[in-house]
């Protein structure tokens, strides 16, 4: 039986009369990497901060459990490790210093040298926190979220800033992080970066999850695409095909934007020997995001 790690039954939020989250229903297990996507104002972080109780209780109706509790007592905070959007940079502290008060804070943290090493931050550990690239206060945020070591990890906007060998070394550190067994909620505008590295993805939209499920299953609602080959055919040919909504010829390659890819595909095997190189590019998260957005 899967164990859960958070569970939200019919949350609700307002700002005053403005109304935030309605209604959210959600279970993260145990384990998994939970990416959470929408539009600015659709209530990600809203969500994020009812779940590390940093919500005010008389703007909240519905219930929200972390691991079995509805009350985030000292030994449910920590538990939890969060990397928020802002980065603190505090004048004439260093990183190894801001890392040593952080470590303070909870019962069994890492040693901050291990996590130093671990996240290669020597280089400029004994700097001020306000003489570092925003790359690298990025990455010593997350120190900072990972030290207390614990079992349910937020991430908000984790690798901005960051240059493509930091990302991926980032990702690296929380697939290890997942198969020790710590449950992480990740939101992002890099909706690629979810894609790859998330169990199952709910799509936020105007206070409510629209679709929430692996991106497989995601991926069913909508099985458009484009197939590209070279061929010396006339396009005019491939136009009646099934599912076929678009063709764009550039030299011999030519480009079949369709509905369901697989049932295009299938009709073009009659001229397979007359075709070259060919790819199929499904939809991806950010195409059905966009989707879902627009038709919002």
């Amino acid at each position: 039986m899967t164990t859960q790690a958070v569970a939200i039954k019919n949350l609700k939020f307002s700002y005053g009369d403005k109304p935030v989250l309605k209604g959210v229903n959600l279970e993260i297990h145990e384990g998994e990497i939970f990416g959470l996507v929408g539009p600015n104002g659709a209530g990600k972080t809203t969500l994020l901060n009812s779940i590390m109780g940093l919500t005010s209780a008389d703007q909240i109706t519905g219930s929200v459990e972390v691991y079995g509790s509805t009350r985030i007592s000292n030994q449910i905070k920590n538990m939890i490790g969060s990397m928020l959007q802002g980065d603190i940079r505090l004048t004439r502290v260093t990183v190894r210093e801001y890392l040593s008060v952080i470590a303070s804070q909870y019962y069994d943290p890492k040693p901050v040298e291990a996590v130093i090493n671990e996240l290669k931050l020597g280089s400029f550990a004994n700097k001020w926190l306000t003489g570092i690239s925003g790359g690298q206060l990025r990455r010593v945020t997350f120190a900072a979220a990972i030290i207390g070591q614990p079992k349910l990890l937020f991430l908000d906007e984790p690798t901005v800033g960051m240059d493509v060998d930091a990302r991926r070394e980032f990702w690296d550190y929380v697939d290890n992080l997942k198969m020790q067994g710590t449950t992480i909620m990740v939101t992002s505008h890099y909706l690629a970066e979810i894609q790859t590295v998330a169990d199952r993805i709910g799509i936020l939209i105007d206070g409510k999850f629209e679709s929430v499920g692996t991106w497989n299953e995601l991926s069913q609602v909508d099985s458009g695409g484009t197939i590209e080959f070279t061929t010396e055919i006339s396009t005019s040919i491939f136009e009646d095909l099934p599912a076929v909504t678009g063709i764009q010829r550039s030299g011999m390659i030519t480009t079949i934007n369709s509905e369901n890819t697989d049932d295009t595909l299938k009709s073009l095997v009659p001229f397979i020997e007359k075709l070259s190189e060919i790819t199929v590019q499904r939809k991806s998260l950010e195409s059905l995001f966009m989707g879902l957005t627009e038709r919002e």
